[in-house]
C-alpha cells in the first residue's frame, strides 16, 4: 500500500484529505510491522489517526481558524517524530523535518505534500512494501 494518489490531492479538498488521513495511517501500521521484522522491534504508530488533527487541518486549509492550531501542529510534530524514527531504523541519518508547514498557504501545502510523498517513496520502497 501506498500514499501516491491520496498525496495528489488538491488543496481544499475535505473528501481527499480524509481519505490520504486513513490511508496514511495504514501505510505507517504496514512500515512499522515491516521495520519490526527487520529489526524486532516497530516504530510508534499512535496518534496518526486523529480526527481533531485532520479536523484542523482542514479548518487552517478554510481559513477558519490560524495555521498553527495546537492540535495541528502535536500532529505535525508527533508525525515527523515518526519519520524521523523510521529513518533511523532503516539507518538514512535525518529525515527532512515535516513539522512547520502553514496549510493556510496553498504553496506550502503542495510543497509539503512533494517531500512528505518523496519520504514515503524512500521508505517504502526500503522496507518493500510500496
Amino acid at each position: 500500500m501506498n500514499i501516491d494518489v491520496q498525496s495528489q490531492m488538491q488543496y481544499g479538498d475535505e473528501g481527499a484529505l480524509r481519505d490520504l488521513f486513513l490511508v496514511h495511517s495504514l501505510v505507517h501500521d504496514e512500515y512499522a510491522k515491516a521495520i519490526a521484522a527487520k529489526r524486532g522491534s516497530p516504530t510508534p504508530t499512535g496518534g496518526m489517526r486523529s480526527n481533531y488533527a485532520l479536523d484542523e487541518w482542514a479548518a487552517v486549509m478554510r481559513k477558519e481558524i490560524p495555521a498553527g492550531a495546537a492540535i495541528l501542529a502535536d500532529w505535525l510534530q508527533l508525525h515527523n517524530n515518526l519519520h524521523q524514527a523510521e529513518y533511523e531504523a532503516l539507518g538514512f541519518g535525518l529525515s527532512p523535518d515535516l513539522s512547520g508547514p502553514d496549510f493556510s498557504d496553498e504553496s506550502q501545502f503542495y510543497d509539503w505534500m512533494l517531500a512528505h510523498n518523496q519520504i514515503h517513496l524512500l521508505v517504502g520502497n526500503a522496507l518493500g512494501v510500496s
